[in-house]
This record gives C-alpha cells, sequence and structure tokens, in this order.
C-alpha cells in the first residue's frame, strides 16, 4: 500500500517537476530519455550482482562504489540547476519591476 502511493506520489511530482523546467514539445522526450537511462542503470544490477557473487566472494564493496560514484554527478546537476532556476527567478523579478516603474 504504502509502495502504492509512493509510486503515485514520485510520478506525479516527476513530470509536473519536468513540465516546469522543460517546454510542452520536449517533455515526453526528456521524460524518455530519464526513464531509458534508468532502464540501463537498472540493467547493470545482473553483471555487477554476478560479479560481486563470483568474483569477489559476496563482497559487494565495489559494485556499492559504483553505484555510490553516479550519485556525484546528480547532485552537481541538481545543485546547478538550482542556481538556474534563482537566476531566472531574480531576473523575472527584475524585469517585472522594470515593467512596473514604466
Amino acid at each position: 500500500v504504502f509502495f502504492s502511493f509512493f509510486r503515485c506520489f514520485l510520478f506525479g511530482v516527476y513530470f509536473s517537476f519536468l513540465a516546469s523546467l522543460l517546454s510542452s514539445q520536449i517533455v515526453g522526450k526528456a521524460a524518455g530519455l530519464s526513464f531509458c537511462f534508468a532502464g540501463v542503470t537498472s540493467f547493470l544490477n545482473v553483471p555487477l550482482t554476478k560479479f560481486a557473487v563470483q568474483t569477489q566472494q559476496g563482497d559487494f564493496f565495489i559494485p556499492n562504489l559504483l553505484y555510490t560514484s553516479m550519485l556525484l554527478p546528480c547532485m552537481v546537476l541538481s545543485w546547478y540547476l538550482g542556481r538556474v532556476i534563482t537566476k531566472e527567478e531574480l531576473v523575472k523579478a527584475r524585469l517585472a519591476d522594470e515593467k512596473e516603474r514604466d
């Protein structure tokens, strides 16, 4: 039950945020690209699990390190996206103030 609610909110928030960032012509393409990347990443589980079980005697340190290192670009991208959104809001506010003065 909780997982169902989680999925509902996850996709609702994801697609709402995606639509607020991108134009309506490319939201579908961006969603497809992100889901494709997520699928490819998920397929990495099979060879990484096989590697950890067969060659590392069940030690998942290297697969976990790989997945953890994949988080770094996501964090940098999130930080950059936050900066861009903040700058965009400041420019919009400045333009609105200039429009009110005129």
